[in-house]
Formats: structure tokens, C-alpha cells, sequence
């Protein structure tokens, strides 16, 4: 504690008491010494500073002299000589101590300290120092908070005025326009403890506002000399009444895919429900009562906002949304929606998709063990009267990751078959598939890749794509592993969808050196799903190169179908719906010879752009789709892919699946698949 200047510590001479006044009492009670008190308060005014408490020395009952340091230079001293009968009480020397000693002060931070004088033996001491703030002639005040519900914004707090022990007015803007006004009058006693003006300058001002994001401003007016203050400004988010959130993060993980982030109801201060949406129709919901404080600390309505949902997904392309439900007034809104790639992305690795077909057979649970041990998925497209002879191993398919699909009932040529006939090769086939797997097929392999418009339409009828190939190893024609081997090893490139079948023994042999050579190049062995469903990436000729180009839509079935003898740098990436290309006509950048098939819904014939247009609506949580037609019934058609980023998937009850466009001029037909 810093001593005060020994010229002022010194006590005036005339301090003596009287000779006619007594002291044995003292000495009775304490001995000699130094003089000793408390400093019990201080307390700032406008512009002043009074400190209150008391001092004695023990070598006199008379009261002694205390003096007051403001930031250890300017100085004031009085006798401590008020009334205190506890010190009396307490000391027995005499009632007549305490000290209560005022300053003008600047306005700002101070270091207040208060000394007892000595008298006779001893020293004079500190009897306390205090920090404090004093304020000048404008007014202060804090938002202590801010409070949203429905439409409102509550803002709370305290302002007063030095220049009065009165309430003070304050005012509330909000956006700087609408505005009101009320006294400070609510109980602070705190601050009558801290600035000594009286206990009554507490706030509450409250304001209806629009849903949204709004500044709330609060101003202090004005007494006496100075001039108003603002004492603060506030961001703040007004709720409406339907339910508001965020998705913090989508992750997947080992097949699963989890949703984080928070939801809540301005209509109630309780949890609601969360529901999550993959691809628009698997689905699972929850409470969102997870702690999140940082959610009430922006909207005041408890601390159990927050959210985690999980659902398992197949690989692939999908499109997660989670929605709040709503409580009272109001509607569910939807919080947001991702897409996410489950498995390998192939938009950013090499990828070549392995698949085999009119399985399963007697070398099929071998080839199983291949591709288990290398840890290598393939897509299998099964003739379905064959599954009934090895259900252990259809099932050991799909229990490995497999992408299990459709190849028809017997290998009929669907070409040559009535609708009803094409109908009930792919339903007995899928029904089949899922019955052992758990799982129905979205992909369909026509035998021999035969196919016209009425597969097409067939196959979109009951939910499956048309996938073909873009490299045939003619593994039938040439049962000779090492010949096989060299046909993938020479023609695979970014993109191959390689076409073999498993019912070959000398194919089987292959498979070990196919998957080491593909992975010695570089490439990612994925099923077709994961293939053809990585966002927005297809391919295009740079020279003798096949580079990444245009884009497809995600979740797009489609394969390309090489319409030359030789496949050593075709792709199969899809390109735009719509593409047009046959022998003799190469579209731009697009190699040639190469046909798209691409999932797409049938309508009204007609021809682009008259076929571009397209709404959507929603019926509870069923989207519908529309597409308007104007071109004359004769004209070819060319619609639109089924499948878009948002709100559609592929074909469901009420869509007629045409998925592709007609056959293309000089297209052959390969005596595999």
C-alpha cells in the first residue's frame, strides 16, 4: 500500500485533546501503537467521490484525523468525529470515530485510499483503498439481454442519470426506424450499492417485428448537463411461427449417413421433432432435445435443440433433407437438403465397374471368393430362373456389397416378346432377386443388349435402368484367361463398364489378374451404381485422350453401348440427355460410335424444346412430376432424364419409364450379354 507524503501525514499540532480529558481508559483496553480503522464504502456521484468508515488510535479516545487520496495526489482530511457507537462498543474509546470524506473527481477510473493519522507512538497507516468508476454528466446504463418469441423482441437492462437519484427515460429502436419509449423504474438494488443514485433504474422494453434478422438499438436519454447515450446494439433473429434450424453437417460413414444441427418451435420452449429424408423416401425422425446452449443464448427458448439422425444407405449418389416439424401455428419447413456420395467417388478417382453376367452359376461362388479376398465390388446381372439353384450364393452377393441386377427370366430377347411378356421376364426376375437378397433391382441388362422402345418403357415401368457395357471381353467366343486378361488390361480407361460372365470357368480364371493390373493403373473398382451415379461428371476426346467433360445429372442411370468392333478408348461416363450420336456422325468432343442410354420417363411424343418443360408438386411427402407436351404425336421423341438434383428419383408408380431414345442407325447387336 503506497504511504501518503510525509508532509501530509503529519497530524496538525493543535491535535493534542485537552488536558482536562481523560485517557486511562484507553490504555486499559490497548496498548500502544498504531492507529488503525475500516474504509466501509465509497461511493460516486456525478462527478464526486465520498468515502464513509472509521479510524482511532489507541493512544487517545479523542477522534484522530483521517485523510483521503484520490490516485495517490489530490487530497482532502477531515477529523473522524462521527457518531459510532459500535466502535465504542467494541474498542472502549469513546464513541466519536467515524469519518465520511467527499472529493470532486473527473469522470473515469479512480484508486481511492484512505489513511489514519497518528497520535503519540507509532506510524500513520492505510486503513483502505478502493478502485472506482465516476461518472460524469452523461447517462450510462448495459442490455443486460435480449429475448425473441414469436414476432416479439424483448430487451432488458439498466440506464441512469448522474445528474439525479431519479428513473430516467430509455428507448428501443429497432432497424433505426420504429421505436418506444419507458421510464427505467424497475428495482436494481445492486447498483444503488454500486453508484449510490437510488435502486430504481431497471428496464424492460418490448417491441413487435417481422420475422427476420433486425438491430436493436437502446439509448439512455438525457438530465441535466450531457447529452443522451446509447448503451448498446443487438443483432437478433425474430421466429415466426413455423419452426426454424440448421444442418450443421451431413457425414457418412461405413455405409451409414448421419445428419447433425439443431431445430426448434418459437411456440414452444420444448424439443420437437426432426425427420430426415434420403432420396425422398427412406426416412427416420427423433427429438431434437440434444444440449446445444449456443442455440438458447440466440433465441431463448431452452437448451435441448439439438439433433442427430442416422440412416443406412446403399453406395451411390443421394440426397439427404431433414426437415422440422411444426408445433401449434405454422408449417414444417424443410432445414435443408445435401447430396452425398456413399462409397467411392468417382466424379474424383478412376473408375472402372466389373460385371458379369447370366449368373449365377457352378464357378459363380468361386468368383465370390476372388472378389471378397481383393476386396473388390461388382455389379452381377442374373437370369432368374437361375436363382432358385443357388440362393446361398445370390444372398452371399448382396451380403458382400454386390450390386445384385436384373438380366431377365430365361435370356429371352425381349425385342421379339409382347409387352405383357417383357413384363413379367423383369417382374419374376426382380421379385426373385429380392426375395433371397432383401433388395429390388434398379438396373437391367437385356440379353444379347437387345432392346427398342417398349423395353425401355417396361424396364422404366418397374423402377430399372438399362445399363449395356462399353467393353466386351467375348469371353464366350474366347475362353482364354490370358486373352481376357489383355482385352481389360489394353482397353479399360476412366469410366469402362466391363462386360464378362461368370458362368465361364476360364472368365473366373481371369478375374485375379484383371483386378491387379486395373489397381496397378491406378483404377477404383466400383460397382455401376457407384459408377454412373457420381455427380456431375462425364467424359470427352482431348486427341487420342479421354478426358473428364460435360456433366450428368446425379443418380442418372445410363451405360454406353460401342456400336464398333473395338472398344480401346470408349467411356461410359453419361453425357446431357438428349445425345444423338450413330456411326458417320460424331457430335463434337464426344467419341465416336458410341451410344447413351440414360433413365428417362415416357410421355407424349414430341421434340426439344417443346419437351424441356417441367413442373413439380408436392402432396404431403409425395412429389409429382409434369411434363408438358406441343409437338405432333409423330414427331420423335427425346424427353428429359427422370432422374434431377431435386425433387425426383427414379421411375415410381405413375411414371411410364421410357429410358432411352430410339435405336440409333446402323447399331449391331452383340451376341453376348
Amino acid at each position: 500500500m503506497p504511504e501518503p507524503p510525509d508532509a501530509d501525514t503529519s497530524p496538525p499540532e493543535d491535535t493534542t485533546p485537552p488536558a482536562d480529558e481523560p485517557e486511562a481508559a484507553a490504555a486499559a483496553v490497548l496498548p500502544p501503537g498504531d492507529p488503525f480503522g475500516n474504509l466501509e464504502s465509497v461511493v460516486v456521484g456525478a462527478g464526486t467521490v465520498t468515502a464513509s468508515g472509521w479510524a482511532l488510535d489507541p493512544d487517545t479516545t479523542d477522534p484522530i484525523i483521517v485523510q483521503m487520496y484520490v490516485d495517490w495526489s489530490a487530497n482532502t482530511m477531515a477529523w473522524a468525529d462521527l457518531p459510532r457507537p459500535d466502535v465504542e462498543d467494541a474498542f472502549a474509546m469513546g464513541a466519536d470515530h467515524g469519518f465520511s470524506l467527499s472529493m470532486d473527481v473527473a469522470p473515469g477510473a479512480h484508486t481511492v485510499c484512505v489513511y489514519a493519522v497518528n497520535v503519540g507512538v507509532g506510524a500513520s497507516t492505510a486503513v483502505g483503498c478502493r478502485t472506482v468508476s465516476v461518472l460524469g454528466g452523461n447517462p450510462v446504463g448495459a442490455i443486460d439481454s435480449v429475448a425473441m418469441s414469436v414476432g416479439t423482441v424483448t430487451v432488458s437492462g439498466w440506464a441512469l442519470d448522474p445528474d439525479t437519484t431519479a428513473p430516467i427515460i430509455v428507448q428501443m429502436y429497432v432497424d433505426w426506424s420504429a421505436n418506444t419509449m419507458a421510464w427505467a423504474t424497475l428495482p436494481r438494488p445492486d447498483l444503488d450499492e454500486e453508484y449510490g443514485l437510488g435502486p430504481d433504474h431497471g428496464f424492460s422494453l418490448t417491441m413487435s417485428v417481422s420475422p427476420g434478422t433486425h438491430t436493436v438499438c437502446v439509448y439512455a436519454i438525457n438530465v441535466g448537463p450531457g447529452s443522451t447515450t446509447s448503451i448498446g446494439c443487438r443483432t437478433v433473429t425474430v421466429l415466426g411461427s413455423n419452426p426454424v434450424g440448421n444442418i450443421d453437417s451431413v457425414v457418412v460413414s461405413d455405409g451409414v449417413v448421419t445428419a447433425n444441427g439443431w431445430a426448434l418451435d418459437a411456440d414452444t420452449t420444448g424439443p420437437i421433432i426432426v425427420q430426415m429424408y434420403v432420396d425422398w423416401s427412406a426416412n427416420t425422425m427423433a427429438w431434437a432435445d440434444l444440449p446445444r446452449p449456443d442455440v438458447e443464448a440466440v433465441f431463448g427458448l431452452g437448451s435441448n435443440h439439438g439433433f442427430t439422425l442416422s440412416l443406412p444407405v446403399d453406395p451411390g449418389v443421394h440426397t439427404v433433407c431433414v426437415y422440422a416439424i411444426n408445433t401449434g401455428p405454422g408449417t414444417t419447413t424443410v432445414l435443408g437438403c445435401r447430396t452425398v456420395v456413399v462409397g467411392t467417388d468417382c466424379s474424383v478417382q478412376k473408375c472402372v465397374a466389373l460385371t458379369f453376367d447370366d449368373g449365377p452359376g457352378p464357378y459363380t461362388s468361386r468368383l465370390l471368393d476372388i472378389l471378397q479376398s481383393t476386396g473388390t465390388r461388382a455389379t452381377f446381372f442374373l437370369v432368374g430362373e437361375r436363382i432358385s439353384g443357388y440362393p446361398s450364393v445370390v444372398r452371399r452377393m448382396g451380403d458382400l456389397g454386390m450390386e445384385v441386377s436384373n438380366h431377365s427370366w430365361n435370356h429371352a430377347d425381349l425385342t421379339t416378346l409382347t409387352t405383357s411378356q417383357i413384363a413379367a421376364q423383369l417382374s419374376q426376375t426382380s421379385a426373385a432377386i429380392e426375395s433371397v437378397t432383401g433388395r429390388r433391382p434398379t438396373l437391367m441388362r437385356p440379353p444379347y443388349g437387345a432392346r427398342n422402345t417398349t423395353v425401355d418403357a417396361v424396364a422404366g415401368q418397374q423402377g430399372l435402368a438399362v445399363i449395356l457395357w462399353s467393353l466386351d471381353t467375348l469371353d464366350w467366343k474366347y475362353p482364354d484367361p490370358a486373352r481376357i486378361r489383355s482385352v481389360v488390361a489394353t482397353g479399360a480407361v476412366d469410366g469402362t463398364i466391363v462386360l464378362m460372365h461368370d458362368i465361364h470357368s476360364t472368365t473366373v480364371d481371369a478375374v485375379p489378374g484383371i483386378i491387379a493390373d486395373l489397381r496397378a493403373r491406378g483404377f477404383t473398382l466400383v460397382t455401376v451404381t457407384e459408377l454412373l451415379g457420381s455427380p456431375r461428371r462425364s467424359m470427352r476426346r482431348e486427341g487420342s485422350r479421354v478426358v473428364p467433360a460435360t456433366t450428368h445429372r446425379p443418380g442418372e442411370a445410363c451405360a454406353l453401348h460401342s456400336t464398333a468392333q473395338h472398344h480401346r478408348w470408349l467411356p461410359s461416363r453419361a453425357w446431357r440427355a438428349g445425345s444423338s450420336l450413330s456411326p458417320g456422325r460424331a457430335a463434337p468432343g464426344r467419341p465416336h460410335g458410341v451410344r447413351l442410354s440414360c433413365g428417362r420417363p415416357a410421355r407424349s411424343a414430341c421434340t426439344p424444346p417443346a419437351c424441356s418443360r417441367h413442373t413439380s408438386s408436392r402432396t404431403g411427402s409425395v412429389w409429382r412430376s409434369t411434363w408438358s407436351t406441343s409437338s405432333p404425336a409423330n414427331a420423335v421423341a427425346s424427353p428429359p432424364a427422370l432422374t434431377r438434383a431435386f425433387p425426383h428419383r427414379m421411375p415410381a408408380a405413375g411414371h411410364d419409364g421410357s429410358l432411352t431414345t430410339t435405336r440409333w442407325p446402323g447399331e449391331t447387336r452383340s451376341s453376348a450379354g
